[in-house]
């Protein structure tokens, strides 16, 4: 991922990401990425520097045949540098009925 060394996360409010290798680090051995099964195409749109991400995760989780799941919408700032400097993530859980 193009992070820029500095490169800050915050989901739901909270600081979880507090560099660009903290964030690679994250995404290539952390445990909560370990329970997703798949991803909906997202959705993009780009104002100015920040484009945001609109989609669904899937995780291997369910119970009685249904699977947990959440709608993302994550926001990354993207200044002329091309690297990622901010995420702002915010996420609803629900239950995937099909």
């Amino acid at each position: 991922m193009p992070f820029a060394a500095d490169c800050t996360r915050v989901e739901q409010g909270l600081k979880n990401g507090f560099s660009g290798n903290h964030l690679r680090r994250s995404i290539t051995r952390g445990p909560q990425y370990r329970i997703i099964a798949a991803t909906t195409t997202p959705e993009y749109t780009v104002e100015w520097d920040e484009v945001r991400a609109r989609y669904s995760v899937l995780t291997k989780l369910s119970v009685a045949g249904r699977r947990m799941a959440a709608r993302v919408d994550e926001r990354f700032t993207i200044p002329d540098d091309g690297t990622i400097h901010h995420i702002r993530v915010r996420f609803h859980p629900f239950i995937d009925r099909r």
